[in-house]
């Protein structure tokens, strides 16, 4: 019955395969948020409606992320990003994005921060944006976006409830030519994931959600999934800025420190 539901309105979507333009893309909001009595299934709607009113569909346009979005049996594992290394490697390329301090938020011009690793509520699709930036300027191959829709949580203790709801959830994965491993310091901070391990940890039914690997470029759920542009994440950096505000404000609401948090002892390197 799920997939049935889900196939109607990804036809519905589909009449014109939409996606936000560039121009439309600071009107609409790509929260991730879902509040925790609410089915994924009203967000997306909510979400595709928006979208089609700033972006009249369009015939045999691009597929967007919601399009190609599939159960997991059906994931075409080919399309990850190939990283020909060995898990450490994949690690250092983790490890070394994870920890860099290039980013500065309008009221700390003399603070530098990650991204915002320790606000998980929201802001996935410029968080794994930037991510993939830094890795290509590094010399790594640019990963592949991995979206997830459905009714995710994620228990976590970067939030004073312990627990986010999302109606859709995106990462970088790439492949070592046997697993998918996902680059998602937001929900596994310590270390590079399987697929598997992070879909269990943000959803309690795996099997119950829908799944699109995509080109490194995608940003958003509604972009193209396949033929996505480095256009498409140019406002990355000015999007990630009031999370920056959001995660320090977090890290104080928790009673912890923000100045050491942020700055030289995250609480991966506890």
């Amino acid at each position: 019955m799920m997939r049935v539901w889900y196939a109607l309105l990804i036809f519905i979507v589909s009449l014109g395969s939409t996606f936000a333009s560039e121009t439309d893309r600071a009107s609409l909001s790509h929260s991730q948020k879902r509040n925790p009595s609410e089915s994924y299934r009203d967000v997306l709607r909510k979400y595709v409606e928006e979208t089609n009113r700033l972006n009249p569909p369009q015939r045999n346009g691009p597929r967007s992320a919601i399009d190609a979005a599939v159960h997991y049996e059906f994931l075409d594992f080919s399309k990850a990003a190939k990283w020909e290394s060995s898990l450490p490697a994949i690690y250092n390329g983790f490890t070394s994005v994870r920890d860099e301090r290039f980013l500065f938020a309008k009221n700390q011009s003399d603070f530098a921060r990650r991204i915002p690793w320790l606000y998980p509520d929201d802001g996935c699709y410029t968080r794994s944006a930037l991510q993939g930036i830094e890795l290509g300027k590094l010399g790594y191959t640019r990963p592949s976006k991995i979206f997830v829709f459905g009714d995710l949580e994620l228990r976590t203790p970067n939030h004073p409830d312990h627990l986010v709801t999302w109606w859709y959830h995106q990462a970088n994965a790439v492949s070592d030519g046997k697993n998918i491993w996902i680059l998602d310091p937001a929900v596994e901070a310590k270390r590079p994931i399987h697929l598997i391990e992070w879909l269990t940890s943000i959803t309690r039914k795996p099997d119950s959600t829908f799944i699109a690997i995509c080109s490194s470029y995608t940003y958003s759920p509604s972009h193209p999934c396949f033929t996505a542009t480095p256009d498409f994440e140019k406002g990355a950096e000015k999007d990630i800025k009031e999370y920056l505000d959001e995660e320090w404000n977090r890290v104080k609401d928790l009673k912890r420190n923000p100045d050491r948090e942020l700055g030289d002892s995250p609480p991966w390197k506890d």
